[in-house]
Protein backbone atom coordinates (compact mmCIF):
# COMPACT_ATOMS: atom_id res chain seq x y z
CA UNK A 1 0.00 0.00 0.00
CA UNK A 2 2.82 2.87 0.72
CA UNK A 3 5.26 0.23 0.57
CA UNK A 4 7.24 2.95 -1.73
CA UNK A 5 6.98 5.76 0.18
CA UNK A 6 7.80 3.43 2.85
CA UNK A 7 11.04 2.63 1.56
CA UNK A 8 12.23 5.54 -0.19
CA UNK A 9 11.65 7.26 4.29
CA UNK A 10 14.14 4.54 5.11
CA UNK A 11 17.00 5.01 2.06
CA UNK A 12 16.01 1.71 0.36
CA UNK A 13 13.64 1.23 -2.11
CA UNK A 14 14.71 -2.06 -2.49
CA UNK A 15 13.01 -3.35 0.79
CA UNK A 16 9.78 -1.95 -0.44
CA UNK A 17 8.99 -4.93 -2.19
CA UNK A 18 9.30 -7.43 0.65
CA UNK A 19 7.02 -4.76 3.37
CA UNK A 20 3.85 -6.78 2.32
CA UNK A 21 4.80 -9.80 4.21
CA UNK A 22 5.16 -7.63 7.45
CA UNK A 23 1.39 -8.07 7.93
CA UNK A 24 1.31 -11.83 7.56
CA UNK A 25 4.81 -12.55 9.96
CA UNK A 26 3.24 -9.94 12.86
CA UNK A 27 -0.81 -11.89 12.47
CA UNK A 28 1.14 -15.16 12.70
CA UNK A 29 3.37 -14.24 15.36
CA UNK A 30 0.06 -13.12 17.52
CA UNK A 31 -1.85 -15.93 17.09
CA UNK A 32 1.01 -18.20 17.50
CA UNK A 33 1.57 -16.21 21.50
CA UNK A 34 -2.12 -16.40 21.94
CA UNK A 35 -1.91 -20.55 21.26
CA UNK A 36 1.75 -20.61 23.59
CA UNK A 37 -0.06 -18.67 26.10
CA UNK A 38 -3.41 -20.71 26.04
CA UNK A 39 -1.22 -23.88 26.39
CA UNK A 40 0.74 -22.34 29.38
CA UNK A 41 -2.62 -21.91 30.96
CA UNK A 42 -3.73 -25.39 30.47
CA UNK A 43 -0.23 -27.04 31.49
CA UNK A 44 0.19 -28.57 28.02
CA UNK A 45 4.37 -28.22 28.30
CA UNK A 46 4.88 -31.11 26.12
CA UNK A 47 2.18 -29.04 23.42
CA UNK A 48 3.94 -26.14 23.97
CA UNK A 49 7.45 -27.82 23.06
CA UNK A 50 5.86 -29.75 19.87
CA UNK A 51 4.66 -26.26 18.61
CA UNK A 52 7.66 -24.84 18.82
CA UNK A 53 9.81 -27.22 17.60
CA UNK A 54 7.37 -27.18 14.55
CA UNK A 55 7.97 -23.73 14.66
CA UNK A 56 11.30 -23.78 13.96
CA UNK A 57 11.21 -26.71 11.44
CA UNK A 58 8.59 -25.09 8.88
CA UNK A 59 10.39 -21.42 9.38
CA UNK A 60 13.74 -22.87 8.50
CA UNK A 61 12.93 -25.45 5.87
CA UNK A 62 10.86 -22.83 3.98
CA UNK A 63 13.63 -20.56 4.50
CA UNK A 64 15.86 -23.41 3.19
CA UNK A 65 13.90 -24.26 0.04
CA UNK A 66 12.39 -20.62 -1.11
CA UNK A 67 16.65 -19.47 -1.30
CA UNK A 68 16.47 -21.59 -4.09
CA UNK A 69 13.43 -20.56 -5.62
CA UNK A 70 13.09 -17.06 -5.28
CA UNK A 71 16.04 -14.18 -4.27
CA UNK A 72 13.90 -13.17 -1.68
CA UNK A 73 13.52 -16.33 0.19
CA UNK A 74 14.44 -15.96 3.38
CA UNK A 75 11.83 -13.08 3.57
CA UNK A 76 9.23 -15.31 2.37
CA UNK A 77 10.25 -18.62 4.20
CA UNK A 78 10.15 -16.60 7.34
CA UNK A 79 6.68 -15.03 6.73
CA UNK A 80 5.00 -18.42 5.20
CA UNK A 81 7.05 -20.58 7.96
CA UNK A 82 5.12 -18.77 10.68
CA UNK A 83 2.05 -18.75 8.78
CA UNK A 84 2.29 -22.80 7.99
CA UNK A 85 3.78 -23.43 11.67
CA UNK A 86 0.62 -21.30 13.29
CA UNK A 87 -2.21 -22.87 11.32
CA UNK A 88 -0.70 -26.51 12.04
CA UNK A 89 -0.07 -25.60 16.04
CA UNK A 90 -3.78 -24.51 15.71
CA UNK A 91 -5.12 -27.58 14.50
CA UNK A 92 -2.84 -29.87 16.07
CA UNK A 93 -4.00 -28.98 19.42
CA UNK A 94 -7.63 -28.60 18.69
CA UNK A 95 -8.38 -25.65 19.46
CA UNK A 96 -11.80 -23.89 19.63
CA UNK A 97 -12.25 -20.24 20.14
CA UNK A 98 -15.99 -20.62 18.95
CA UNK A 99 -16.59 -21.56 22.60
CA UNK A 100 -15.41 -18.28 24.03
CA UNK A 101 -18.09 -16.66 26.19
CA UNK A 102 -18.57 -12.75 24.91
CA UNK A 103 -19.56 -11.73 28.35
CA UNK A 104 -17.01 -13.18 29.74
CA UNK A 105 -14.36 -11.59 27.37
CA UNK A 106 -15.82 -8.07 27.62
CA UNK A 107 -15.99 -8.35 31.72
CA UNK A 108 -12.45 -8.91 31.52
CA UNK A 109 -11.69 -6.65 28.81
CA UNK A 110 -13.48 -3.79 31.29
CA UNK A 111 -11.55 -4.67 33.92
CA UNK A 112 -8.18 -5.00 32.64
CA UNK A 113 -8.76 -1.76 30.27
CA UNK A 114 -5.91 -0.25 31.59
CA UNK A 115 -3.22 -3.03 30.49
CA UNK A 116 -3.02 -2.72 26.70
CA UNK A 117 -2.07 1.38 27.02
CA UNK A 118 0.37 0.68 29.18
CA UNK A 119 2.04 -2.61 27.81
CA UNK A 120 1.73 -1.75 24.19
CA UNK A 121 3.77 1.66 24.17
CA UNK A 122 6.41 0.00 25.80
CA UNK A 123 6.17 -2.90 23.66
CA UNK A 124 6.32 -0.84 20.78
CA UNK A 125 9.41 1.24 22.14
CA UNK A 126 11.45 -1.68 22.70
CA UNK A 127 10.11 -3.43 19.37
CA UNK A 128 11.47 -0.08 17.70
CA UNK A 129 14.70 0.18 19.81
CA UNK A 130 15.42 -3.34 19.02
CA UNK A 131 15.24 -2.98 15.48
CA UNK A 132 15.92 0.25 14.17
CA UNK A 133 19.29 -0.08 13.53
CA UNK A 134 18.62 -3.10 11.13
CA UNK A 135 16.35 -0.52 8.84
CA UNK A 136 19.06 2.17 9.51
CA UNK A 137 21.73 -0.16 8.36
CA UNK A 138 19.86 -1.10 4.74
CA UNK A 139 19.59 1.84 4.32
CA UNK A 140 23.20 3.23 4.90
CA UNK A 141 25.39 0.18 4.13
CA UNK A 142 23.22 -1.96 1.93
CA UNK A 143 21.56 -5.47 2.45
CA UNK A 144 24.59 -7.77 2.59
CA UNK A 145 26.31 -5.60 5.07
CA UNK A 146 22.45 -6.02 6.93
CA UNK A 147 22.94 -9.87 6.15
CA UNK A 148 25.89 -10.00 8.26
CA UNK A 149 24.60 -8.04 11.52
CA UNK A 150 21.34 -9.45 11.48
CA UNK A 151 23.12 -13.02 11.73
CA UNK A 152 25.55 -11.57 14.65
CA UNK A 153 22.47 -10.12 16.41
CA UNK A 154 20.50 -13.56 16.41
CA UNK A 155 23.69 -15.22 17.79
CA UNK A 156 24.82 -13.11 20.45
CA UNK A 157 21.13 -12.37 21.41
CA UNK A 158 20.16 -16.04 21.73
CA UNK A 159 21.61 -17.59 24.75
CA UNK A 160 19.89 -14.37 26.99
CA UNK A 161 16.43 -15.46 24.77
CA UNK A 162 16.52 -19.03 25.50
CA UNK A 163 16.96 -18.39 29.95
CA UNK A 164 14.61 -15.22 29.56
CA UNK A 165 11.91 -16.82 27.66
CA UNK A 166 12.19 -20.14 29.58
CA UNK A 167 12.31 -18.42 32.88
CA UNK A 168 9.46 -16.25 31.84
CA UNK A 169 6.82 -19.15 30.82
CA UNK A 170 7.53 -20.81 34.52
CA UNK A 171 6.19 -17.58 36.25
CA UNK A 172 3.94 -16.69 33.65
CA UNK A 173 1.89 -20.03 34.26
CA UNK A 174 1.24 -19.09 37.40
Amino acid sequence: FFAEEFGKILGNSGISKWLIFIPISVFSFGVYQAIDYYLNRQKKFTSMVKSKLLQVLSVSLLQIIMKFINNGGLIIGFSIGWFVSTLLIFISNKINFFNLRINELKSTAKKYKEYPLFNASTSLLNTISTYLPHFIISGTYGMIVLGGFSLVFRVVQAPASIISKSISKVYLQR
